[in-house]
């Protein structure tokens, strides 16, 4: 029984211990480190293990992070999340992080670069790649987004509750149509005081790079995207989308997403509901609500039989497009906002949002979709074919 317990403790420490040595990150031989007091070594790398090993906490729980660079940081965070993990491979710490580059600059600032990689049946794989800023405060470093280094030589205009940052010339008549659009949704969600930092970039290369994520394979080919964080009462887009006339092509669908994810945590958000309110506010893939609404009065129109309880649980795609799929569970939610909100308000629409994660068989919405409209599993086919039919 002693040797028993003393193996229980030995394994309950090495567990703690190999884990950690899989997050630690790795130096290969030939990497320069132009560091020559072995103290601040030592010092910076302690530190910027505790930052990677705390990567999947919220900005705030980052003990390593640069407290004045905690917006843009938290762009940089979300990307690094979970990023050793391989679906695939099933294995939660496959891809081990190694030192790309460390140099010094001038104000005593360290420049870090430093990949996520693995090799599969003598493949080499690489995840992403990141770059960092360390800073000394006190006897510690701390970590931040390059962001604000690489864009103090950009112009800014602010509109509203928006800053906006470019670097040549800002299209104000779109920006302010933006601020408009932000607004309604901050006023829907109560977001008040709310500030947004919004960076106009070229394409998404640029908007990756200034925050920090130099490569990322599920980023791969993908020439226009943006990235966004919040934190506290304050938002960040990095928008690296069509740059048409000195303003960015925003997605409103994705800001719908935004401005939720400012007021909600993820863990209350129905994610079927919130699709619903983006097709509704923002169309989807490009495609406006009007004629997102037209595609599914055409499918029932030609579907009389149709059962809307299968295909809702389903996420069943109507469309012929499978790039560009419209899900059926997204669109019935669409309707059933729209309805909600025009005859009892939105903080009925913001229940059924709340209603909780995704659950099997979506017990969780049915509950709450009945105690806020009524509809149940029993009468959902008759409601639904009615609201599409009354649609405009």
């Amino acid at each position: 029984m002693r040797h028993t317990w003393l193996f229980s403790v030995f394994l309950f420490l090495a567990i703690p211990f190999a884990q950690a040595q899989q997050t630690n990150i790795q130096i290969l031989p030939g990497i320069r480190i132009p560091i020559t007091d072995s103290v601040v070594k030592a010092q910076l790398f302690s530190d910027l293990n505790e930052f990677l090993a705390q990567k999947n906490k919220p900005v705030d729980s980052n003990s390593r992070v640069a407290p004045e660079y905690a917006l843009e940081t938290a762009v940089l965070l979300d990307e690094l999340k979970g990023i050793e993990k391989s679906a695939k491979y099933k294995n939660d710490y496959f891809y081990r992080c190694y030192l790309n580059n460390l140099t010094t600059q001038s104000d005593g600032i360290f420049s870090i670069q430093f990949s996520y990689r693995a090799v599969y049946d003598s493949i080499p794989l690489l995840k992403a790649s990141f770059h960092v800023l360390a800073k000394k405060i006190g006897d510690h470093y701390y970590f931040h987004s390059p962001l604000l280094q690489l864009t103090k030589s950009w112009k800014t205009n602010k509109t509203g509750n928006v800053t906006f940052h470019y670097k040549d010339r800002l299209n104000e008549k779109r920006a302010t149509v933006y601020v408009q659009k932000l607004k309604s949704f901050d006023a829907k969600l109560g977001l008040s005081g709310h500030t947004t930092e919004f960076y106009s970039c070229d394409d998404f290369n640029e908007a990756q790079a200034i925050t920090g994520l130099q490569y990322k394979v599920d980023y791969s080919g993908i020439a226009f995207n943006s990235l966004s964080a919040s934190h506290g009462n304050k938002s960040i887009c990095v928008a690296g989308a069509d740059n048409k006339e000195g303003f960015n092509d925003v997605d409103i669908h994705d800001l719908w997403h935004d401005r939720l994810h400012s007021k909600v945590s993820a863990e209350r958000i129905n994610r079927p509901v919130d699709e619903g309110c983006a097709y509704l506010y923002g169309g989807s893939w490009g495609i406006p609500w009007p004629k997102i609404m037209d595609i599914i009065k055409r499918y029932a129109a030609t579907h009389p039989d149709a059962n809307w309880l299968n295909m809702y649980n389903e996420s069943y795609n109507f469309s012929a497009d499978t790039q560009r799929p419209l899900r059926a569970d997204f669109a019935i939610n669409a309707l059933i906002v729209k309805m909600i909100e025009a005859e009892k308000g939105f903080p009925k629409v913001m229940e059924l949002l709340c209603c909780g994660k995704l659950e099997t068989g979506n017990e969780n919405y049915f509950r709450a979709l009945v105690r806020i409209t009524g509809i149940t599993k029993e009468n959902f086919n008759a409601s639904v074919r009615t609201l599409i039919l009354n649609a405009k």
